[in-house]
């Protein structure tokens, strides 16, 4: 029965997939145009530096390097956290709408059965996407507001 919720599931899930992920991939293409580049243009401005050093030994060139990245990995890592949290609240959505198919099906579902709950689970999916695209502007701001620079 599982196997065959899945399969419900399937053909929602590509345009609620679609909707939300573009959503996401709008703001995020904003984001890494406006924060996360200046944040690699001084990353390697300041390694540069480091490197144009000729009198220091290779591990202070390293550990000067390192620590010019540091930031730019740090956003990184908070950005990548956000997505995270955001996919992990979708999938959490999205196996409710397969825990909740699979509760209205028979043991032998007919034809009908059958479309019936593959059009529930494509609108229980696109609700999910619904109910999740006013979180992006959000992570976003909160994602900004710990950059403060950006």
């Amino acid at each position: 029965l599982t196997k065959t919720t899945s399969t419900y599931l399937m053909a929602g899930t590509t345009s609620a997939e679609t909707k939300i992920s573009g959503a996401l991939q709008r703001e995020l293409d904003v984001v890494e145009k406006e924060c996360l580049r200046p944040l690699q243009v001084r990353a390697f401005q300041c390694s540069i530096r480091c490197c144009e050093d000729q009198t220091s030994p290779q591990t202070v060139v390293q550990s000067c390097v390192q620590s010019c990245m540091t930031p730019m990995m740090e956003a990184e890592n908070r950005l990548k956290g956000e997505v995270d949290q955001l996919q992990d609240r979708l999938s959490r959505c999205a196996q409710q709408c397969k825990d909740e198919i699979q509760d209205l099906l028979p043991a032998n579902p007919t034809q009908r059965d059958t479309e019936q709950a593959k059009q529930r689970g494509e609108a229980c999916l696109m609700k999910c996407a619904d109910s999740h695209m006013h979180l992006i502007p959000k992570m976003i701001a909160r994602y900004r507001a710990t950059l403060g620079s950006c």
